[in-house]
């Protein structure tokens, strides 16, 4: 049988700065990254508030239904009238849930953003 290896044992006052000697040269951009980088960030501006603006026609759109399209109620109401205030209502729970889901991912964008945000803010 074979002996195990010995463990190696670190040494407490060494740093892993120590093992680079010399200096680093710092690599040059060209404009197109700048240009890209540029534009990314832009987007990253941007992509919170097409939420926000997204969720905002959403609600809109939910309240003009209910508010403009009363003519579903119109016409004969006999054994139809629960298929028609189904139909009514249908579109208002339907976007009050679409509206819900946008208001999460919106969250998940801004807790994005910001863990994004404080990982290069400790760069």
């Amino acid at each position: 049988m074979t002996a195990l290896p010995e463990a190696v044992s670190p040494h407490p006052s060494s740093s892993p700065l120590e093992a680079f000697s010399g200096a680093i040269a710092r690599t040059k951009t060209g404009p197109l990254y700048s240009a890209g980088l540029a534009i990314v960030a832009f987007a990253m501006v941007l992509l919170p508030l097409l939420y926000l603006a997204l969720i905002a026609f959403t609600a809109w759109a939910v309240l003009w239904h209910l508010k403009n399209n009363t003519w579903i109620f119109d016409g004969p109401s006999g054994r139809g009238g629960f298929s028609q205030f189904l139909m009514y209502l249908g579109a208002a729970v339907a976007g009050g849930m679409a509206e819900a889901a946008q208001e999460t991912n919106a969250q998940r964008v801004n807790v994005l953003i910001g863990q994004e945000f404080h990982a290069t803010a400790l760069m």
